[in-house]
């Protein structure tokens, strides 16, 4: 088992996402399933801001976002196969943003899912903690 926090949502991204990345890569997270790991506040939205990915003077207030370790999103990318977004991603974080804690997508731009329920909707996703994808 992962040591990291158990999962407690699911974040089913159902539109391209806002950010600096390319067009082509944002387009890639469209449909993946994310572990969100952070418990979200009952009282309301979670704002954070957001820097831009490639231009770090670039600062973003979302108030409403989701955040998502940068493993697990690599992961979910390999997982449906789009690995030439998880390889941009790879490269991006390793090379020019190695302290990056989390990625961040504003909470329109997809589903939160409870854990049982988007367990049971993608059984696949029972082993998400033990595979080494």
């Amino acid at each position: 088992m992962d040591e990291r926090r158990e999962i407690l949502y699911w974040f089913r991204v159902s539109c391209v996402p806002y950010g600096g990345a390319p067009l082509v890569v944002r387009e890639q997270w469209v449909g993946a399933l994310l572990p969100v790991r952070q418990p979200r506040p009952v009282e309301g939205p979670e704002s954070f801001l957001g820097v831009d990915v490639l231009d770090r003077r670039i600062v973003n207030a979302i108030q409403d976002g989701v955040a998502v370790d940068p493993g697990d999103a690599l992961k979910a990318l390999r997982r449906l196969d789009r690995h030439e977004a998880a390889q941009w991603w790879g490269q991006l974080l390793e090379a020019r943003r190695p302290r990056v804690a989390s990625l961040l997508f504003r909470r329109h731009e997809g589903d939160l899912l409870p854990d049982r329920m988007a367990r049971m909707l993608h059984p696949d996703l029972e082993t998400w903690d033990y595979d080494v994808t």
